[in-house]
C-alpha cells in the first residue's frame, strides 16, 4: 500500500487512508544533539462499517417487508441473534397494533468492535 510519499514534521500529524488494509507507519525522532531513533508499526485500517435499517414494514401477507426486529415500551417483544431473523409484527401469538415501535440492534463486527444502533419502525397493516 502507498501513502503517496506523505511526510510530516508536525507534532500531531493526521493522515486519512483511502482504502482498508495494513499500512506500515514510520516514526523517526531526533533529540537536540542529533541522536535519532526509528519505530515502525503496522496500522490496520478497516472498512467503514454501516447498518441500514428500514423505518416501516407492512405485515400484510404480500411477502414484501414482512418482518422486523423491535422493542415496544421497554418490553422486549422480539429478539434474535440471527441476522436473517426478524419480527413478524406479533407478540405472544397475537398481532400487534399498527403503530411506531422502538428498536435496538447490537452489532459485533469481525474486528471485535461492538456498536449499538437505535431507532423506530412503523408497523402498517
Amino acid at each position: 500500500m502507498n501513502n503517496n510519499g506523505f511526510t510530516s514534521f508536525n507534532e500531531n500529524t493526521f493522515f486519512q487512508f483511502e482504502k482498508s488494509g495494513d499500512y506500515p507507519v514510520v516514526l523517526v525522532v531526533k533529540n537536540l544533539w542529533g541522536c535519532s531513533d526509528t519505530v515502525i508499526k503496522v496500522v490496520n485500517v478497516i472498512e467503514d462499517q454501516s447498518l441500514f435499517v428500514l423505518n416501516s414494514f407492512t405485515q400484510n401477507g404480500d411477502g414484501i417487508n414482512e418482518i422486523f426486529q423491535a422493542n415496544r415500551w421497554g418490553q422486549k417483544i422480539y429478539e434474535s441473534i440471527e441476522f436473517s431473523g426478524g419480527w413478524d409484527g406479533s407478540f405472544q401469538g397475537k398481532e400487534c397494533q399498527q403503530d411506531a415501535y422502538v428498536w435496538k440492534i447490537t452489532v459485533a463486527y469481525p474486528q471485535g468492535k461492538v456498536k449499538q444502533y437505535t431507532g423506530h419502525v412503523t408497523l402498517n397493516r
